[in-house]
């Protein structure tokens, strides 16, 4: 059974201006009925626990 993707995204550490610019062109050059995402994950670590996802807001 074959699968078709409308939305993808792209996780990184820390998000450049390169990945940037890369999902504009994907956006710009690819069909209407697909988009492409970027999510920068952070974590964080208070003394000695296990680092834990940290989301201060969503930039735009």
């Amino acid at each position: 059974m074959a699968h078709s993707v409308s939305r993808a995204s792209f996780i990184a550490g820390k998000e450049t201006v390169y990945h940037l610019r890369t999902l504009d062109w994907l956006n710009e050059n690819t069909g209407e009925d697909q988009a492409f995402f970027g999510v920068e994950i952070k974590l964080v670590r208070i003394d000695t626990s296990r680092p834990a996802p940290f989301n201060p807001g969503v930039q735009l």
